[in-house]
């Protein structure tokens, strides 16, 4: 397994960094970034750990004409598994390109979800 280079995530152009939703919680600083202004998702650090998730509770925020998708639906998805796999998972045991594929596949779900049922 490739070791995670966050500068290769970052670097993507689409990825934007977004500061606005940046957030302290008992010493845990969380770092926003969105993924084709659509995908939410965060590097924690805490201490000397830090960790990444995908976050679709964050939608809303990251691009304001989206509605919220709720758990409910989201978790019936079949890209949930990566969802999952990337909630708070340590830097350190992802592979960056595995991390940005799994972006692309919420994001396609994401997309197909809207067009589907929201009628965009």
């Amino acid at each position: 397994m490739k070791t995670f280079n966050a500068r290769q995530l970052y670097k993507s152009e689409f990825v934007t960094r977004r500061n606005d939703l940046d957030f302290t919680d008992d010493g845990t600083r969380f770092s926003f970034y969105s993924y084709k202004n659509t995908i939410p998702f965060h590097i924690a650090r805490w201490k000397n750990q830090i960790f990444i998730s995908i976050r679709l509770d964050y939608i809303h925020d990251v691009n304001v004409s989206l509605q919220s998708i709720p758990y409910e639906v989201y978790k019936t998805w079949e890209v949930y598994p990566l969802l999952d796999m990337y909630n708070g998972v340590d830097i350190d045991t992802v592979d960056a390109d595995k991390v940005i594929n799994a972006l692309e596949a919420v994001c396609k779900a994401t997309v197909n979800y809207y067009l589907h049922n929201l009628g965009f």
